[in-house]
C-alpha cells in the first residue's frame, strides 16, 4: 500500500466531487467485505467537515484514506463497537490512528458513514479494550 495519500484541491466543491467520484461504486475488499456509500453527498460533507459539516481542508486532504484502508487488510483491524453495532476499520501506523466507520445494511453490505483521525482515550480503547471493541 505504501504511504497514505494526501490530496490538495482548490475548493470545497472539488473535494466533495472527488469524494463522490471515489466512493460512488461498491468497494469489494480482499477479505470479502462489500462497502457502499449510501448517502454519498452527506458522507462527503461529514468526512470533509466533521460533525458540524464545516469544511476543514486538513480533513478533506485525507478523503482517499478510507478507501486505501478498506482495500489493504494487512494494515488495519476490523473492530465491532458493541454499543452501536458499527464496524470500525482501524488503521494504526506509528503515530497515525485513523478510523473508517461503517454501519450494516440489510443486504449484508456495509455503509461507509465516517472517517477521522483518532487520538487520546478513543485510540487507546480501540487498541486495547477488547470488551468494548472486540475484533470482528
Amino acid at each position: 500500500m505504501g504511504r497514505l495519500i494526501y490530496i490538495t484541491l482548490n475548493s470545497e466543491r472539488a473535494y466533495i466531487d472527488k469524494f463522490c467520484e471515489e466512493y460512488k461504486d461498491k468497494i469489494k475488499t480482499p477479505d470479502c467485505f462489500t462497502i457502499v456509500c449510501k448517502y454519498l453527498n452527506e458522507t462527503a460533507h461529514h468526512v470533509c467537515g466533521g460533525r458540524n459539516y464545516r469544511f476543514q481542508e486538513d480533513r478533506a486532504n485525507r478523503i482517499l484514506w478510507p478507501k486505501s484502508i478498506f482495500l489493504n487488510p494487512e494494515r488495519r483491524k476490523v473492530l465491532l463497537d458493541r454499543k452501536t453495532k458499527k464496524l470500525i476499520f482501524f488503521l494504526e501506523e506509528g503515530r497515525t490512528n485513523y478510523a473508517a466507520i461503517c454501519s450494516r445494511l440489510k443486504n449484508e453490505n456495509l455503509n461507509f458513514i465516517s472517517g477521522f483521525l483518532v487520538g487520546g482515550n478513543r485510540a487507546k480503547a480501540y487498541k486495547e479494550d477488547r470488551n468494548k471493541y472486540p475484533y470482528y
